[in-house]
């Protein structure tokens, strides 16, 4: 009797361990054939609607339209000391001051805005770097959120574009053509994108 009951526990033990083993197998098997779950993102939707770059956008606009003020101010300074320049003899002294004078303003003005152009492309890079890789994070963020393995960038293509050369770039870089709107996870890295900010 004991022996039976020793044969059926190491039976019962022998089918739990190859169940377990089946099953863990089998897992394995699912996540190897399983197709991937897939998501697409429109980065062009979460830039163009996201608070976080519309008050960045603001701001530099607030600044561009200074810095525009500014060298307003000294092309209307440059072009009165050009327009007194004109009224006076040339080659008196008077003369050779206000040309002086004019010539520097107009060094002036060209310097800053090569600098100002610098400057905003600089702050422009930047943003977009700093911005990109929070988009990168808020899709990694929803992907796991809902369990997805890969996620697309997909292209918003406007028609008609702008130029021919502009629409063949457009199709040469798109990479979905075409998405069921259950994949699309551009609200979830929007809501995310905003969140932190």
């Amino acid at each position: 009797m004991k022996s039976t009951k020793l044969v059926s526990l190491v039976v019962i033990a022998a089918v739990a361990i190859t169940v377990t083993g089946f099953q863990a197998g089998f897992a394995e098997a699912k996540k190897k054939f399983e197709p991937a779950k897939i998501g697409i993102v429109s980065v062009r939707t979460v830039l163009d609607e996201s608070k976080s770059n519309e008050q960045w956008e603001q701001k530099i606009n607030q600044q561009s339209k200074e810095v525009t003020e500014e060298l307003k101010r000294l092309q209307a300074e440059a072009e009165s000391l050009k327009q007194q320049t004109l009224a006076l003899k040339p080659g008196t002294e008077d003369y050779a001051e206000k040309k002086r004078q004019f010539a520097e303003k107009q060094a002036i003005l060209k310097a800053k805005d090569n600098y100002y152009q610098e400057e905003f492309g600089n702050m422009q890079k930047e943003w977009a770097e700093e911005f990109y890789q929070e988009i990168l994070e808020a899709v990694q963020q929803a992907a796991e959120n809902n369990n997805l393995d890969i996620v697309l960038a997909r292209e918003d293509v406007d028609l008609p574009a702008p130029s021919a050369r502009e629409l063949m770039l457009t199709i040469k870089t798109t990479k979905v053509l075409y998405n069921s709107d259950h994949l699309d996870i551009t609200d979830q890295v929007l809501a995310i994108v905003d969140a932190g900010k």
